[in-house]
């Protein structure tokens, strides 16, 4: 609500002010948003919006060079045993980020039965014809998923907070894509799902959505026990006092 507030303010600001005083008025802006956001949100913006920008202009490329190219651009090294078949035709007058850039090559790459991975400080690319490997696929937690690309491969663990596992799992499975697989941990109360980031983040709203069961009531008390309590009558008739 705070930073639709700052935004609306900008808006209207931007719109009555004359070009010069603009960037002021966007940079003001800016500051606000920062205040209003977390020092952990603060770092996903800025790894989401922040750093260096990328554009494509690829004309039969060979994938070995697409990838040692964007891996270079990304700072991280390139681990490739089997290069896609093929070649790379792209171009694009558009700014990327590098995760963008990642996410839009790895949509071209699944077509081909490979993906990008990123792990530590490795850009993996990874042959999927036997399946997705989960050893290669890094695991992240739910806070880190809004920075991943919308193809890109990782695995979470998702606390089920007291849901039935096997009722999760059940309304999972349908949402799984080619290469995802879920695996409900009944006595960690956890669900493990590997699959696209675009996937989990669909998976992350059902999960909540399934009801969680009231506890069951505690056992009913028992009744008293009978005692033997004898009652001496001194001026009554025992007859009448029985009856």
């Amino acid at each position: 609500a705070s930073i639709q507030q700052i935004i609306a303010e900008r808006d209207a600001a931007m719109a009555a002010a004359e070009e010069p005083a603009r960037p002021g008025i966007q940079s003001a802006s800016d500051e606000k948003l920062k205040a209003v956001l977390t020092a952990d949100q603060q770092r996903l913006f800025a790894s989401l919006f922040g750093g260096k920008t990328l554009r494509f202009n690829f004309r039969s490329q060979k994938w070995a060079e697409v990838l040692d190219w964007i891996a270079r651009e990304a700072d991280l090294s390139l681990v490739m045993e089997t290069p896609p078949p093929g070649v790379f035709n792209y171009s694009d007058s558009k700014d990327y980020t590098t995760t963008e850039s990642i996410d839009l090559l790895n949509g071209w790459l699944l077509t081909k039965g490979f993906t990008l991975v990123r792990r530590e400080r490795m850009l993996m690319c990874l042959d999927l014809k036997g399946g997705l490997p989960e050893g290669a696929v890094p695991r992240i937690s739910p806070e880190e998923l809004a920075s991943r690309g919308r193809y890109e491969f990782v695995s979470i663990l998702f606390p089920l907070d007291g849901r039935p596992p096997e009722a999760v799992l059940l309304e999972v499975k349908p949402l799984l894509g080619s290469y995802g697989k879920a695996e409900a941990l009944a006595q960690t109360q956890q669900l493990l799902v590997y699959d696209t980031a675009a996937n989990l983040r669909v998976i992350e709203q059902i999960v909540k959505k399934v009801p969680i069961p009231e506890k069951p009531a505690g056992p009913a008390p028992e009744p008293p026990k009978p005692v033997l309590v004898v009652y001496p009558i001194e001026h009554a008739n025992p007859t009448q006092a029985g009856e």
